[in-house]
């Protein structure tokens, strides 16, 4: 999977999960399906170094849909297991990673 095909969305979510705690980070993707957890792990894998201020739209852009009504509650790759398996466990990790599934790449539009 190359830069362009991951999408906006999971270019956004793969910044805002980074610039989370671990515990919280680790807490959001026990709510994420599997299609959407290794859409958002390759997306981690793929970030660059980026400056903090590109991080900020995409904080900004987040803070503000969670104010917008209709919102439903509730170090790259290696810091994307690390975060699931906290999150799951080392087997759950393991598989979650293994082998690629359905594209559901426009879950992670949403954001």
């Amino acid at each position: 999977m190359g830069d362009k095909d991951i999408s906006p969305g999971a270019k956004k979510a793969a910044m805002i999960i980074l610039s989370l705690d671990e515990e919280v980070a680790a807490q959001v993707l026990t709510h994420m399906e599997e299609s959407d957890l290794r859409i958002l792990a390759k997306a981690v894998d793929h970030l660059r170094s980026i400056p903090m201020q590109a991080f900020t739209p995409a904080l900004e852009d987040f803070e503000q849909k969670l104010g917008e009504p209709g919102i439903p509650s509730g170090g790259g790759g290696a810091y994307m297991r690390k975060v699931c398996e906290r999150a799951f466990g080392a087997d759950r990790t393991k598989q979650l990673f293994a082998a690629p599934r359905l594209d559901s790449r426009k879950a992670l539009d949403a954001i």
